[in-house]
């Protein structure tokens, strides 16, 4: 089971809730912009206070029709109760409208915020971690070394490691290739290959990438739109496989007989036998890796909601306690509460770490993979 997530925004918001914001305790969200609001000033009906209210706070852009104002933050000049306007420091970079939610910080910008959340994500690693599902790896011919330093995600622990097995695949060897197609005139393709196939070089130049099909025309197969050009070109010397990745006769195979460079944080996969019949189809790897840090509003998490409110307000309330000195003992008093709550939190609610008793040698006796070294299985 996954665990939940949180969205930034959602952490934002309930940090600012939790240290008592003024517009949160009313609003609780976002509000929308009134007709009349422009790059200069932010008009909403829904702004019943005095004048000056929300002065020195900071406006936040949390979505907009206007995708160039989205994450735009800007501090507030002053605000003008007749009006129902917020007069911002400079202009954003597009014209408000009824497009336009927006969130009003005080004491705190965005940007600490959000700071304060990152800070608090990496504070939670080890005891909380997140769980990836990594199908980027190409099995390549006469390979048993894999770099997997570059994985979009850095492994901690690695718990699984699986083969793809397909009985709906073609392969062979490249007669020409372009930047987003390859063409094979010694074959005719499966007439049924379309979006849901996958496409990889298992040997060759270019071996190891995977490419997710986009159409078949006779003999020439198109990458899919969106994906990036071929980093390197295949030639006449790449073999390939192309298979219906949504065909699901077989189960991926588990393999227990790898191991890694190092326990933690290992930068190589080994393979103890070649698995010649899954050359070109995909190694999926299940692992933990440090949480990462949020970059816009819809990012997630699995990091625990209330630890990082928690900590986030340990950190923020720390913050002050050097710069304030009429509020100084307020802040230090936030910044002790916050950070016994976090750390008892931690405590008792640390994840369990997913684990796998690597073997020497495979425990389905070479039937299951197909191995050059040992073709009958006899291990």
């Amino acid at each position: 089971m996954s665990k939940p997530t949180t969205t930034r925004s959602a952490l934002r918001r309930a940090i600012c809730k939790r240290l008592g914001m003024p517009f949160y305790q009313r609003y609780g969200t976002v509000l929308t912009a009134s007709t009349g609001s422009n790059t200069e000033k932010i008009v909403d009906t829904d702004l019943a206070q005095e004048d000056d209210y929300y002065n020195n706070g900071w406006v936040y852009i949390a979505t907009d029709t206007a995708t160039v104002n989205v994450g735009a933050i800007r501090k507030v000049d002053d605000f003008i109760a007749a009006d129902d306007a917020l007069l911002l420091e400079y202009p954003l970079p597009s014209a408000g409208s009824t497009g336009t939610q927006y969130e009003i910080l005080t004491g705190f910008s965005p940007h600490e915020i959000h700071q304060a959340i990152d800070d608090a994500l990496d504070e939670s690693f080890p005891a909380f971690f997140n769980e990836v599902e990594d199908k980027t790896l190409v099995v390549q011919e006469d390979t048993l070394e894999y770099d997997i330093s570059a994985l979009s995600n850095k492994p901690w622990i690695i718990s699984d490691v699986w083969l793809e097995r397909s009985t709906k695949s073609q392969t062979g060897t490249v007669t020409a290739a372009a930047s987003r197609s390859l063409t094979d005139t010694d074959v005719t393709f499966d007439s049924d290959i379309d979006t849901s196939w996958k496409i990889a070089i298992y040997d060759g130049t270019g071996a190891g990438q995977l490419k997710t099909v986009k159409s078949l025309s006779s003999n020439t197969i198109t990458t899919a739109t969106g994906e990036a050009d071929w980093t390197t070109t295949p030639d006449t010397t790449s073999k390939y496989r192309v298979w219906d990745a949504a065909e699901q006769t077989h189960d991926w195979l588990r393999l227990q007989d790898c191991h890694f460079d190092q326990g933690e944080f290992p930068s190589t996969l080994y393979l103890r036998h070649r698995p010649s019949s899954s050359y070109g189809l995909r190694i999926r790897l299940n692992y933990a890796t440090a949480p990462l840090s949020l970059d816009a509003d819809s990012d997630v998490t699995s990091v625990p909601r209330q630890y990082v409110i928690l900590k986030a307000t340990e950190l923020l309330s720390a913050s002050r306690v050097s710069s304030s000195k009429v509020d100084r003992e307020k802040w230090a008093v936030s910044e002790q509460l916050a950070r016994v709550k976090a750390e008892d939190f931690k405590e008792r609610n640390s994840f369990r770490l997913p684990t796998t008793v690597w073997l020497e040698h495979s425990p389905y006796g070479g039937s299951n993979v197909s191995n050059e070294d040992d073709p009958m299985g006899w291990r």
